[in-house]
């Protein structure tokens, strides 16, 4: 299904590198790569646009992003990928589970996630230097039951900002690519039967316990640096009090 893109912001592109599968124990290699590699259309993937988040929000140079990711792997991220690995090279077909939960997830709770960010304004998101020519971009977003509807101009600020993953290059903020994918699913309906369709459900398990696993270990270190930010505030608190004590 050919979808009409807009253009990808810079650094980014509408097709990910293709992937490459090891082996398969039951022979049939060619048929599902060929198939799982027609499952995404294109403006789907999201590797480069979250990339390109993580230099804009955390300032490190776009080249330097893999490396920065690939030396602090937690141990639950570590762990999710060499399942990944695993489970792909002996039983390929799995990637449809996981293609249908990360996918859809973006087009369902995402769709509230990048509204709930937004309404943090441009303020938030853009430095100094650069507020003043484009605060007025954000002003007239329209609010519906909570999910906001993004102009183009709108789509293009918050994408600069570093939320770049939240949105899609389509014409129509990603619902045709959303229809595309699904079509896509269908497609794979006369391959994934019995045996494999099983395995897909046991991953698509796997996938949420893996998930809220990363979430818990998240809250974990978030709950650490707040509270070791307050430690170290609590000094200059201390000195404060002091200094007021003593002009009393």
């Amino acid at each position: 299904m050919d979808i009409p893109l807009r253009p990808e912001p810079p650094g980014c592109s509408s097709h990910d590198p293709q992937f490459t599968l090891h082996q398969c124990e039951d022979g049939d290699h060619d048929h599902i790569l060929h198939a799982l590699c027609k499952l995404r259309p294109g403006g789907l993937c999201r590797s480069d646009r979250l990339k390109r988040d993580i230099s804009t929000l955390s300032g490190i140079p776009l080249p330097a992003v893999d490396e920065f990711l690939s030396t602090h792997r937690t141990e639950a991220v570590a762990s999710f990928v060499s399942h990944i690995q695993a489970a792909v090279a002996t039983t390929p077909h799995v990637l449809v589970a996981y293609a249908f939960v990360m996918y859809m997830a973006i087009f369902s709770g995402g769709r509230w996630i990048r509204s709930v960010l937004a309404q943090a304004g441009p303020e938030f998101w853009l430095s100094k230097e650069n507020q003043a020519h484009r605060l007025s971009a954000s002003m007239d977003s329209i609010v519906n039951e909570k999910i906001w509807m993004f102009s183009r101009d709108q789509q293009d600020m918050y994408e600069s900002m570093g939320l770049s993953f939240w949105f899609f290059p389509s014409l129509s903020d990603g619902a045709d690519i959303k229809a595309g994918f699904k079509q896509g699913l269908e497609d794979l309906e006369h391959i994934i039967v019995g045996k494999r369709r099983a395995e897909v459900l046991d991953e698509a398990r796997e996938i949420f316990i893996r998930c809220e696993s990363l979430v818990r270990e998240l809250d974990d270190r978030v709950e650490c640096a707040c509270i070791q930010a307050s430690r170290a505030e609590q000094p200059n608190e201390e000195a404060h009090t002091v200094r007021l004590l003593k002009i009393r």
